[in-house]
């Protein structure tokens, strides 16, 4: 079995492991400076590689393959697993913008939330479902979203209950009083 797959006995074996992969591009190993974004206090262990491999006199470039990345992906079976990250990240991005609550301020439905269900499912139904409306976001903007979510309620003619008296003129709000007299109200 590969010593990657059964683990390593020491940490020293783990890093001695990595700098001579073909996937290491040993020229990368830096604390400080332009790209460097990594140094979080929940990544000891990789800070602690990055200054064990930079103290090191192996710094080699291997160049055995063009983009390091996609063959690390390939080769540790990842792939799979980095997609399912990205559609969950792509979820997470468009519930922070194509969201009940904004649909609803976008909208001005307060409580109504089922008229904010009708047209959310409008929105998703004219752009294709949540992956090509994160995609149209990232395109288009926010800002194009709220437009398309407006043109939608103006379609299916969802309005909050206080606009929707009013929708059809001032001719309704009289009838509704007229019905209102008639009944003894």
């Amino acid at each position: 079995m590969d010593e990657w797959k059964s683990g390593f006995e020491t940490t020293l074996a783990a890093y001695r492991w990595a700098t001579n992969s073909k996937f290491i591009e040993s020229s990368h190993f830096k604390l400080k400076g332009a790209g460097f974004k990594k140094k979080e206090v929940d990544r000891k262990m990789y800070i602690q590689f990055i200054e064990w491999a930079s103290s090191q006199d192996n710094a080699r470039s291997h160049g055995e393959i063009g983009d390091a990345r996609e063959a690390a992906l390939d080769f540790f079976n990842k792939r799979s697993e980095l997609n399912q990250r990205r559609v969950f990240q792509q979820n997470q991005d468009i519930k922070g913008v194509f969201s009940g609550i904004n649909v609803r301020n976008w909208t001005d439905l307060g409580g109504y939330w089922l008229g904010v269900k009708k047209i959310m499912d409008g929105v998703r139904e004219r752009l294709g479902g949540d992956e090509l409306i994160s995609k149209f976001v990232a395109e288009k903007g926010e800002e194009k979203l709220r437009s398309i979510v407006l043109e939608v309620q103006i379609e299916l003619g969802v309005w909050p209950k206080s606009k929707a008296a009013t929708t059809n003129g001032e001719e309704m709000n009289v009838n509704l009083e007229q019905g209102v007299e008639k009944l003894g109200v």
